[in-house]
């Protein structure tokens, strides 16, 4: 690559990084793009549960998940769990990954246009991708996901451009495995791999079939089937889980044109709106808004790839449109991550048609790319401001880490919450070790169901139990009235957590108090002793084989067991050089799992273990 050409790649990266960068640490982490985190963090650092097929498998007490929903993989869990094992958890580390896979995208796009057709449609091509405000203000988030899909077609798309140049048949296997691989995201990718099948076998059939042997096809078939094997046990295993998510999701629209005027209109925000900015930091004021320049190059470029004919850029034309067209099929989608996908063909498709056209044309093309990075910059700039002053509103709001940060300091404490949008980003923010229950769409009911109330009722006797209840939504406070009333009783204020500009919170509750720490502990120096009002055990090591473990046996004045906390240490990778778990008759460490035999007062407690490497350092109880 010639001088120039690095130079304007590095400028363009220099942008990207600009534009991105500076605000990523200080916007909350929503629920939806914390949806691979906690699990990521599992990958990680160990899982304290075994992942059972069809959803998975374990493997040294490593989760290797399929599925994390009826249509998304896991692939971006394994992506997030790289830096996460070198790095550790935090917002900023899990958005800097995001960074890096649009930066990605964003040298594939400029390689792809500049071999194509020279370095004009490469910057052209960076120069729309850089000024798409939507795309580079939900790249940091990876809201959607949409990332990874984005990624292995543009490298299967240089791939295939490779091949159709230099017949090498490595690179059409390659470009098969990439395309194979994006399922593995979001199952939404057929929408982006049909669109690209089709326009191959329109625009560059005859070269494809001219370089291609007999065996290609049969061995590609092979290659892709056993990439998405996960996939197809997991609807083989569960197909009312995915193919009825897809029957439920595929349906003809009741009112076609109501379905066009709302799939217009997101494809009009995301070319001249602040959807992003309105939807995260606030509605911004009117003297922000974006002028319709990007729009017009949308279509000015497709006319110009109709005109010139240029092979390539009618491939990514057409699949662009495609991805449109498919949000047509499924009328629940249709929202800006859905059409957010036909970036950056587009943009790629229109830098190489609009560089070979005549030069007054050309230059006409290059205002409005300026007028669009001018309202692009004014977005960026502002949105940096926002998120820094806001934190984010609503489910984007800051408030959950000061949340974790609480719950980190008080580590006896077990979270609950009727909420949704909280027990992802302070799983996340832990590395895996605050796991907050969650009880969201079983409490929606007005009338709690037999199951729920069974599952609730010993949370609220539990002692130490921190009931977390959000402010973004009316239904959350209704939902926790709900328990309140289950409870029969007043709940006890614990704490509360403001978002950055003060205009959400969440509270923390209790219904039994919390139990002081006692002033001094005393050493017991037997495995066996009357109940204490509270129980203390420090261990020392880690655990290193299967069946190690820690049983706390509850028993009553006859000596027979009425309860007992258990846990199996092999598949606990929290328990660190150094921990400490504390017990009382009502309370238990939420690693450990408590069955309750029958009702009868507590009289002795007797402790059984089976350790190798780590060791009880000492049993302790309140002093008298």
């Amino acid at each position: 690559m010639r001088r120039l050409e690095l130079a304007t790649l590095a400028i363009a990266i220099s942008l990207f990084l600009g534009a991105t960068l500076p605000w990523i640490q200080h916007l909350g982490l929503e629920y939806d793009e914390a949806h691979f985190l906690p699990l990521a963090t599992q990958i990680a650092f160990g899982a304290e549960q075994r992942l059972d097929p069809p959803w998975g498998i374990t493997i040294a007490n490593r989760p290797i998940p399929f599925m994390t929903m009826p249509y998304v993989g896991a692939l971006d869990s394994f992506l997030y769990a790289i830096p996460y094992s070198i790095f550790g958890t935090s917002v900023a580390v899990s958005r800097a990954t995001n960074i890096a896979l649009g930066l990605i995208i964003l040298i594939l796009a400029f390689h792809i246009a500049r071999r194509e057709s020279g370095l004009w449609a490469a910057a052209l091509a960076a120069a729309l991708i850089l000024a798409d405000v939507e795309l580079l203000l939900h790249i940091p988030t990876h809201f959607g996901p949409f990332l990874l899909q984005q990624l292995l077609t543009l490298a299967a798309i240089a791939c295939l451009q490779h091949w159709w140049r230099t017949s090498a048949h490595s690179t059409f296997f390659l470009a098969i495995a990439l395309l194979a691989l994006a399922f593995h995201e979001k199952l939404t990718f057929i929408w982006i791999l049909s669109a690209l099948a089709l326009a191959i076998l329109l625009f560059e059939f005859k070269r494809t079939w001219s370089q291609s042997r007999w065996w290609f096809y049969p061995l590609g078939l092979l290659l892709a089937i056993v990439i998405v094997s996960p996939i197809l046990y997991f609807a083989w295993a569960a197909p009312e889980v995915i193919l009825g998510f897809g029957k439920a999701s595929a349906k003809l629209p009741a009112d076609f044109n109501q379905l066009l005027a709302s799939r217009w209109h997101v494809f009009d925000l995301m070319l001249r709106g602040n959807w992003t900015i309105e939807f995260t930091t606030g509605e911004p004021p009117a003297s922000l808004s974006r002028g319709p320049a990007l729009l017009i190059l949308f279509f000015v470029g497709l006319l110009a790839t109709i005109f010139t004919r240029q092979r390539l850029a009618l491939i990514l034309y057409t699949t662009a449109l495609g991805v449109w067209l498919w949000n047509f099929a499924f009328p629940d989608a249709g929202r800006m991550h859905h059409v957010l996908l036909m970036a950056p063909f587009w943009q790629i498709a229109a830098g190489i048609a609009l560089s070979q056209v005549l030069p007054p044309l050309r230059l006409a093309a290059c205002t409005l790319i300026l007028w669009s990075a001018f309202d692009a910059t004014r977005c960026y700039a502002y949105y940096n401001t926002q998120v820094r002053a806001t934190g984010g509103i609503n489910h984007w709001s800051d408030m959950s880490t000061r949340a974790y940060e609480w719950l980190n300091a008080n580590p006896s404490l077990d979270p609950v919450t009727t909420s949704w949008g909280l027990a992802r980003p302070i799983n996340t923010f832990s590395g895996g070790r605050i796991n907050t229950v969650e009880h969201y769409f079983d409490t929606l009911p007005e009338t709690l169901s037999e199951d729920t109330i069974r599952q609730l009722k010993p949370l609220i006797e539990k002692e130490r139990q921190v009931w977390l209840v959000s402010s973004v939504m009316p239904i959350y406070e209704q939902q926790w009235q709900r328990v309140v009333a289950l409870a029969g009783r007043k709940p006890l204020h614990l704490k509360t957590f403001h978002s950055r500009n003060q205009t959400q919170q969440i509270v923390a509750y209790t219904f039994t108090p919390a139990q002081p720490a006692p002033a001094q502990w005393v050493k017991i120096n037997s495995t066996e002793f009357p109940t204490p009002t509270q129980l203390r055990i420090q261990f020392e090591g880690k655990a290193s084989q299967d069946g190690e473990y820690l049983n706390i046996q509850w028993l009553d004045a006859a000596g027979n067991i009425i309860a007992t906390d258990n846990r199996n240490f092999y598949w606990t990778p929290h328990l660190r050089s150094a921990s400490t778990f504390e017990f009382t008759p009502t309370y238990w460490p939420s690693s450990f799992n408590r069955q309750q035999l029958n009702q009868a007062p507590p009289a002795r407690i007797r402790i059984e273990s089976k350790l190798n490497q780590a060791r009880i350092t000492s049993i302790e109880v309140p002093a008298p």
